[in-house]
């Protein structure tokens, strides 16, 4: 499905604030369906769009547990050990 820019743009501002595939298909009008197949194709404009929100957001809550871990929270720093051990994981061909 081709979709205008307003709309990925809306898919990814909504996807930054985790908003779940049916309610961003509701929300613009889209067939629940057909966005889930577009989200799935990595290739499509739809999935970077979802995607690149959902990272958005990740990054700044990683952010946050720095912040606080920074600040002297136990919690935090686990949560930044375990993001740091991800971060390798992913780094692996």
């Amino acid at each position: 499905m081709t979709y205008s820019q307003d709309t990925l743009n809306e898919i990814e501002e909504m996807a930054t604030n985790l908003t779940k595939i049916s309610d961003i298909a509701i929300m613009l009008d889209i067939d629940e369906n057909d966005l889930r197949r577009d989200i799935a194709d990595p290739k499509s404009d739809a999935s970077r769009a979802y995607r690149k929100g959902k990272a958005k957001c990740l990054y700044e809550i990683r952010r946050n547990e720095i912040e606080q871990a920074e600040a002297g929270s136990h919690e935090s720093a686990a949560s930044v050990i375990r993001y740091t051990k991800q971060m390798e994981d992913d780094e692996q061909l």
